[in-house]
Order: structure tokens, then C-alpha cells, then sequence
């Protein structure tokens, strides 16, 4: 069982989802994350209407086996190191996304196939895309992918409505990045 919720903070991600018509409000779900084992919750109440004790309740744990690929010592796949460098994080699957559209199932095989791709990008790096330290392995599954932070993420620097300061500059910087992918396959 997951530690008890004393703050939102401590939440991996909550969102309230509604209706895509009707705009009516649905549920909230959310997740928390320990000792990467993943907890998720989902209740029929607003998040102003939940207390910290209802969402602790809410929670059970996810099996490894249903969102994550084994670790696999026949592949390939750069492992990363146990003490990760600062401004390193550990991306995992998007299972709120999945689990909306019903295709939980797919996310071992999606991270096994981003794993790969990521150690090919890790060998043949490009300035442009952030740096791949490798998987993240735990209880002898790949519970995550290494990635270095980026200082800015999209969403937060177009709501602070910083501006592309030269986008020509910038959209050669992203055709270069894309161009390396496409190289690579």
C-alpha cells in the first residue's frame, strides 16, 4: 500500500476528466509513485471534493507485469546506473492515457520499443535531443527510461508566453533533430 497522501504535491499526476461533448465532469484519477511501484486511483468526485484520507484509499498498485517489459538480459539495452546524475528524471508510460482508451496491454511493448530506440539514439547523439542514460530496472522489469531534464518544458514556456527568439534558428535546430532520427531508422 502506497505511503499515506498528505498533499497533492506528492501526487505523480492527478487530472479531472470529463466528457468530450458535453464538457460534464466524470472522475479524477491519480497516481503516486514509491520505490517505482506505481499506485493509481480514480474517484467520482471533483479533486475540491477529495480528502487526502479518500485519495490514500482510492490507491492500489499497479503489477509490474501489466505495465512494464521484463528486463531482459538477451537484449541489448544500456541499464542505467543506480545513482542518476542531478537534473536526470525517470520518464514512465503514460497508463492514465491507456487506461482511458483502454489499450493498457500495449505499454510493456510501447517501453521495450522506446528502450530500443533510445539506446540507438544514446550510441548516435544529437545536440538537439535530450541526453538517454538508459533504462531504469527494477524487481527485473524496465520500470522507466533515464532522460536528461530539459531546463524548459513546452507547455509551462508557452504559458508563460515567452516567445521563440529566433525562429528560424529554431526550426532548423528541430529539422536537424528530425532529420538525425530519420537517418537512423
Amino acid at each position: 500500500m502506497a505511503s499515506h497522501i498528505t498533499s497533492w504535491e506528492e501526487l505523480l499526476w492527478v487530472s479531472e476528466e470529463v466528457d468530450e461533448d458535453t464538457g460534464d465532469f466524470q472522475y479524477t484519477m491519480f497516481a503516486v509513485v514509491e520505490d517505482d511501484m506505481i499506485y493509481y486511483g480514480q474517484l467520482n468526485k471533483s479533486k475540491a471534493d477529495i480528502s487526502f484520507q479518500d485519495a490514500t484509499e482510492a490507491l492500489s498498485r499497479i503489477p509490474d507485469e501489466g505495465i512494464f517489459p521484463r528486463w531482459l538480459l538477451d537484449k541489448v539495452l544500456t541499464k542505467a546506473p543506480e545513482e542518476l546524475p542531478p537534473g536526470v528524471f525517470v520518464r514512465i508510460g503514460l497508463y492514465d492515457i491507456f487506461l482511458k482508451h483502454k489499450v493498457v496491454h500495449l505499454l510493456p511493448q510501447g517501453l521495450l520499443e522506446e528502450a530500443e530506440t533510445m539506446d540507438i539514439l544514446r550510441h548516435q547523439p544529437h545536440p538537439n535531443i535530450v541526453r538517454y542514460y538508459g533504462c531504469h530496472a527494477r524487481r527485473g522489469y524496465i520500470t522507466g527510461l533515464a532522460l536528461e531534464r530539459h531546463p524548459h518544458d513546452l507547455e509551462s514556456h508557452l504559458k508563460s508566453r515567452h516567445s521563440i527568439q529566433d525562429n528560424e534558428l529554431f526550426m532548423k535546430s528541430l529539422e536537424s533533430a528530425v532529420k538525425h532520427l530519420h537517418s537512423l531508422s
